[in-house]
């Protein structure tokens, strides 16, 4: 149970857990669900946008409303701090980068693997970076060492 969801009474000293509205819960539930599954049709659309004439247009529009919609649920799913939010964000970006790698390196056009590769692993990369500096923290908080400005 989060801290966030205690309340205590000044009174008796005793913490009570505030009651989450079940409709509240379950629109969010929907709405999550309704979202993933939007992100999974931009999934085969994007898969399915590799022939040309304007292939890369429909790509960049299912790859940026797909990850959008995959990035609009998480908040939904639960709480999360910002650090968690932006790695999870990334990590929605690379899934739509590295089905971009799998396409086009059935079509073997090299330089587009190349790219896609290469900004899948720029993704991954920030992830990976945003949830350490996320652990470290934690890890420092309990150990009871103030934590250090490590930058922006």
């Amino acid at each position: 149970m989060n801290t966030d969801e205690l309340k205590s009474d000044a009174a008796s000293g005793v913490l009570s857990a505030k009651r989450i509205n079940p409709i509240v819960i379950a629109c969010r539930l929907l709405g999550a669900l309704a979202l993933v599954a939007i992100a999974l049709f931009c999934a085969f659309g994007f898969l399915a946008s590799f022939e040309p004439p304007y292939w890369v247009l429909y790509q960049a529009g299912y790859g940026i409303f797909g990850s959008g919609c995959l990035v609009g649920a998480m908040p939904l799913l639960g709480r999360t701090s910002a650090r968690t939010f932006g790695a999870l964000g990334f990590v929605a970006i690379a899934i739509f980068f590295v089905l971009g790698f799998v396409e086009s390196s059935l079509s073997s056009r090299v330089a587009w693997q190349l790219a896609y590769a290469t900004l899948a692993c720029g993704c991954l990369t920030g992830a990976i970076a945003l949830f350490l500096r996320r652990c470290s923290s934690k890890a420092d908080l309990v150990m009871g060492t103030p934590p250090v400005n490590r930058g922006p």
